[in-house]
């Protein structure tokens, strides 16, 4: 189990530890916010990729982003069929408030 990621990093992993991880959230809408709000950092908005990301790989093998500076053990730290478990509450006000037209065109909503 693991708390709120602060990072895209962070959650990618926090899911590298077993292959799976299960996120309890209380307040998820202000959490959206935070990840949505105009001044969220790169890597708060990169939460939302990793989030999509992995839902994508859950039957496959997810690798982590490739920099340039390269990491021979790049394969080595692929996830393979990764498991993330969001558990969250909030109050609908908030929740529909803190969505964007994005989180429902891309995909983030529905996944």
């Amino acid at each position: 189990m693991s708390g709120v990621p602060a990072s895209g990093t962070a959650l990618v992993k926090s899911v590298k530890r077993g292959g799976r991880c299960l996120i309890q959230i209380d307040e998820l809408g202000r959490v959206i916010g935070n990840i949505n709000g105009k001044n969220a950092g790169g890597f708060q908005r990169e939460i939302v990729d990793n989030m999509m990301m992995l839902y994508s790989s859950a039957s496959t093998l997810f690798r982590e982003k490739e920099y340039a500076a390269g990491r021979e053990d790049q394969e080595k730290n692929a996830i393979i069929k990764p498991c993330l478990c969001i558990h969250a509450m909030t109050v609908p006000e908030r929740f529909y408030d803190n969505l964007t037209t994005d989180d429902v065109i891309d995909g983030f909503l529905s996944r």
